[in-house]
This record gives C-alpha cells, structure tokens and sequence, in this order.
C-alpha cells in the first residue's frame, strides 16, 4: 500500500536595517517635495508629481523586501517557491528527487567541498533565521543532466526527513 507524502515549510527573510531605511528615505523625499509644493506655490505641480512619485517608489519597494519562500515535498518532488508581500506566489524550482537529486548537505559539510570549485549556478531560498541550518541541494538539470546547479535553503527537520525517505544516501541529516 502506497503512501501519499506531503510536507511543507515557510521561511521568512526580513528587512535589514538598511533596507527599512532606503524606505524611510523614500517617504521623508515625498514629505519634503509636499512641503516644497507649500512653501512655493508656482511650483506646487511639480511638487505634488514629485511626492506622488516618491510615495509609488516607497510603495513598490517596501513591498520587494517582504519575502518568504516555501519549500514543500510531495511524492518524490520538492518545490521551492518565493512569495512576495504575503501576494504574489513564483514557483522557483521544481526537482524530481529521484531523478535529479545528487547530494543534499548542511552548508560546510566536507561532501560539498568537491562542487564548491564547479561555480555552479545558486539559488539562495534562505531566510534569514539563525537558529535554522542552512543546507546545500546540488541536483541535476532536467533538460541537460551533465548540467548541476544549487539551492540553498533553510527546511525544518520534517522537510529533510521526506527528501531522506527519497533518497536516504545523497540527504545527509545533522544529529540535532
């Protein structure tokens, strides 16, 4: 009797200090354009298009810097997708772990130091959430398979035993 296998995870990677404050600068540019438009009235027009502007730019911004990504495992295939703002969902990758799967290791185990000199492309689907372990997936390209990229991601214990099902001698697990 076959078992359907479904397991999920979220990560969030927050703001940095930095980022918050380009945000902030936005909205005091937008501020000082509105007092601008005040204070010189020919030139109020300009003033209220440059404000506006400054509050779009502050808006689309702030929005690019709330992400989350979800990694998920079903039935052999793991799925990483970015989820902009709490809206917009991108499926970013999809790896058949039976198939394409290589090596799933935490970042700085000695299995990945053979592929660290491969420059290989890397997608970083990391929150960043310190108590998590960050972990490497090199797998294979499904339409060219002598071609390896690499996921970086940061999955809880349930997310790495269902891959460690799949494949139990490319997921090495960490003894928590």
């Amino acid at each position: 009797m076959l078992e359907d296998v479904f397991v999920e995870d979220s990560v969030a990677r927050h703001p940095l200090a930095g980022q918050r404050a380009v945000a902030y600068v936005f909205i005091g540019l937008a501020i000082v354009a509105l007092l601008f438009s005040f204070f010189y009235p020919p030139l109020m027009t300009i003033g209220w298009l440059v404000a506006i502007a400054f509050f779009v730019v502050f808006y689309f911004y702030n929005r690019s810097i709330d992400i989350d990504f979800d990694y998920s495992v079903t039935n052999g295939v793991f799925d990483v997708a970015k989820i902009i703002s709490k809206e917009n969902r991108k499926d970013l990758r999809t790896v058949d772990l039976k198939e394409e799967l290589v090596l799933v290791a935490p970042q700085g185990n000695p299995a990945l130091h053979s592929y660290a000199e491969k420059r290989l492309k890397t997608l970083n689907a990391c929150g960043n959430d310190n108590d998590r372990d960050t972990y490497c997936l090199i797998a294979k390209d499904a339409k060219d398979s002598a071609t390896e990229y690499a996921i970086l991601f940061q999955p809880n214990r349930e997310v790495l035993q269902a891959m460690h099902r799949v494949k139990p001698r490319e997921v090495i697990l960490t003894n928590d």
